[in-house]
């Protein structure tokens, strides 16, 4: 008798080896408010010393001059447009094109703004201004590849104002070339120091890149100067999370709540390092406000329920939980693993009817809940019903992630029933099908043993 009692907590123990903790806190995610980069078709008006008016446009150029100095862009398209369709029939001028482009990117007719870039691209395809004019449109567009083609061509044909680079820096961040976005971003930064847009693209990317140490200098010099930027805070949290440093990201946190961080995905954060490495209230003052805001998921507090239970901390775990079974806008299941997280705290606080209850709602609301399945099958073998125990594992087993804990549990049922021949089975089945899986030779040994002890 004690060989099979002996068998069976052993058992139990190897199928819930896998639950036994949450995993490491599931990524702790820091939301960092980015700056609004405003990129727009408003600038000076621009000539390419490479693009030459034609003899023919030499009058309109001197009924334009006066209009455009005017500011009258509207007046000088129409006379464009003019001279064009009285015209020869033979096609505008690159100058002239590039000239119609920029009006009408003003006037905010980007199409056929794009179209005359294209068309002056076509007499002179090294024209950096109309690559570059033809790759802000494609980025207010949010036609980004497009984009970033069109202003590398910008910069290999000589290129070189702030604002190319500004718009290279953050396009090829968008489109995860951090490398190059921190050289474009540099070279925006040597034209313009203390623009903060360029400061704010340059960190993300060195970031992005994985220069933490030199981001970190960066940051550390503008938070000198703009130490009341919540951003800056949230991005400080993130570099310190990405070098393992989990007191400084804490730290961080509450300075960017403090700031006026609304945040919920960064209240959260606060919360999990809160609960590992800060003050367990003040975690739950966070969770509180996601869970009042209704900002808060069974998914997200999932893991943090489960930590505080295996930490013994039930009244901290039922604060949490209470609310999210209470709320009506969960799914089925969501609902499930609610009442999973209830079946648990139930259980290991002794309440076995109330967790048989939550356990069987859990399964009702979502069939292919495994691990519902499973702690409903350990439930029952606990309480000596190995009839539904077996039928709950016989469940679980055709769920593919669960399948080895499945089988497990029903070697342990067998071994209730003194079936000791198919629970050997069961378990060799188990460390066939699962050979990556906890070891089962000590088990499978010691039912070997009991088998030979038993048999007449």
């Amino acid at each position: 008798m004690g060989s099979r009692n002996t068998l069976h907590s052993t058992l139990l123990k190897a199928a819930g080896a896998c639950l036994a903790w949450p995993l490491a806190w599931a990524e702790i995610e820091v939301r960092v408010d980015e700056p609004a980069y405003t990129f727009a078709a408003n600038g000076e008006l621009t000539l390419d010393r490479d693009a030459k008016l034609v003899a023919s446009e030499y009058a309109l150029a001197e009924q334009l001059r006066p209009v455009l100095e005017a500011g009258n862009y509207v007046r000088a398209l129409g006379l464009i447009d003019s001279s064009v369709q009285a015209g020869t029939g033979e096609p505008p001028s690159a100058a002239l094109l590039l000239l119609a482009a920029q009006l009408r990117a003003l006037k905010g007719d980007y199409a056929s703004a794009i179209e005359d870039y294209k068309l002056a691209l076509v007499q002179i395809p090294q024209l950096a201004t109309a690559h570059s004019g033809l790759g802000t449109l494609y980025l207010i567009n949010d036609q980004h590849e497009l984009a970033q083609r069109a202003l590398a061509r910008a910069v290999q044909y000589g290129a070189s104002d702030v604002q190319t680079y500004a718009q290279l820096g953050y396009l090829n961040l968008r489109l995860s070339n951090p490398w190059s976005a921190v050289n474009a971003y540099e070279r925006a930064l040597m034209l313009e120091p203390d623009n903060e847009a360029w400061q704010r693209g340059l960190l993300s990317a060195l970031s992005a890149a994985g220069h933490n140490v030199t981001a970190r200098t960066l940051l550390r010099e503008i938070l000198e100067s703009r130490s009341d930027d919540a951003s800056l805070w949230q991005q400080r949290a993130n570099l310190a999370l990405m070098e393992d440093d989990p007191l400084t990201a804490l730290a961080s946190l509450e300075v960017s709540l403090r700031l006026g961080d609304k945040n919920s995905a960064n209240r959260l954060a606060a919360a999990q390092l809160h609960l590992s490495h800060g003050s367990r209230q003040r975690a739950s003052e966070l969770l509180q406000q996601n869970l009042a805001a209704g900002e808060l998921d069974v998914a997200s507090l999932y893991p943090i329920i489960e930590t505080l239970r295996l930490e013994r901390d039930y009244s901290a775990a039922s604060e949490l939980l209470v609310p999210l079974l209470r709320s009506g806008g969960l799914s089925r299941a969501e609902s499930a693993l609610a009442y999973l997280l209830r079946g648990k705290l139930a259980r290991d606080q002794g309440e076995h009817q109330v967790a048989l209850e939550s356990f069987r709602r859990a399964v009702e609301l979502d069939p292919t809940n495994g691990a519902a399945l499973l702690a409903l099958g350990r439930l029952y073998v606990g309480i000596g019903d190995v009839g539904h125990a077996a039928l709950a594992f016989e469940r679980a087993e055709v769920i593919p992630e669960h399948a080895r804990d499945a089988l497990l549990g029903r070697a342990q049922v067998a071994i209730e029933r003194r079936d000791y021949t198919a629970a050997l089975k069961l378990l060799r089945e188990a460390s066939s099908r699962f050979p990556g899986g906890a070891s089962l030779d000590r088990h499978i040994d010691s039912l070997v043993n009991l088998t030979s002890a038993v048999s007449p």
